[in-house]
């Protein structure tokens, strides 16, 4: 068995952090491996031709080295397939960014890492097109996310009663799910996160959300309600916090468009 082999990749670029004085530690999605971390050695040494191809967000083709004995892969050459970011405006780049975060925490299998490859990819370029209304390409990255990993939200069904309603009022965070008006009298505790009505008329069409962009108007509170939630059946479903600065950056941005309307 060899003990040194090269592989080619093509990946999305989670994060970057500064390692020593020249180099870069690389948080990569790859649809061939999954998640992996790369050395890039001497990268910020001087001008190099790569100073520009490890940008979060960044999809790229790489051809790395992998020593049996190292958790690392260690780059050796690589080209830029998309600069997503150049193409966003902020604070679309925050929601790149948020999805990003996301899958940086996440802990992604082989099996998975395909699906959520693709997923990001779609989710970028939905980013593109859309002019209004962003976070709810946001909400369906999420929905699609939950599908991938195993954790789908029942967005129309009462987690107490199970029956189908249009009328949601609350979620319920020990069970995973909503809570329908006629059911959310009989149990009312501190793991019960009542929600506005607006906010109801949103999780309900969020299945088919795409479909409704262009006629939304979404409220700072309904967008932060419906983003804490999902949010928060990630971080229970995976029994973690899910740390999202892009996110609090985002709501920070929106905040003060509509104050200065």
């Amino acid at each position: 068995m060899k003990n040194n082999y090269n592989l080619e990749v093509q990946g999305i670029i989670l994060k970057k952090t500064i390692y020593g004085d020249t180099s870069l530690i690389l948080e990569i999605l790859c649809k061939e491996v999954g998640k992996i971390s790369v050395l890039a050695r001497g990268i910020r040494k001087g001008k190099s031709k790569f100073s520009g191809l490890f940008e979060s967000g960044n999809r790229v083709e790489l051809l790395l080295s992998k020593k049996n004995s190292s958790d690392f892969y260690y780059f050796k050459n690589g080209t830029l397939i998309n600069a997503y970011l150049f193409s966003l405006g902020y604070p679309r780049n925050l929601l790149l960014y948020a999805a990003l975060e996301i899958c940086h925490q996440l802990l992604i299998s082989e099996d998975e890492a395909e699906n959520i490859y693709s997923l990001l990819l779609t989710y970028f370029e939905y980013l593109q097109k859309q002019a209004e209304n962003e976070i709810a390409i946001f909400w369906r990255f999420l929905l699609r996310l939950f599908i991938v990993t195993g954790i789908e939200l029942n967005l129309r069904r009462c987690t107490f009663c199970h029956l189908d309603s249009s009328n949601m009022v609350a979620y319920y965070s020990l069970r995973h799910g909503f809570i329908c008006e006629k059911c959310f009298q009989n149990h009312l505790d501190e793991f019960v996160i009542n929600f506005s009505f607006q906010t109801a008329g949103i999780i309900h069409i969020l299945p088919e959300i795409g479909n409704h962009l262009k006629n939304l108007s979404i409220s700072s509170k309904t967008a932060r309600e419906v983003t804490k939630i999902l949010l928060l059946h990630l971080s229970e479903q995976f029994h973690k916090k899910f740390y999202c600065k892009s996110i609090d950056y985002y709501f920070e941005n929106l905040y003060h468009k509509i104050k200065l309307k």
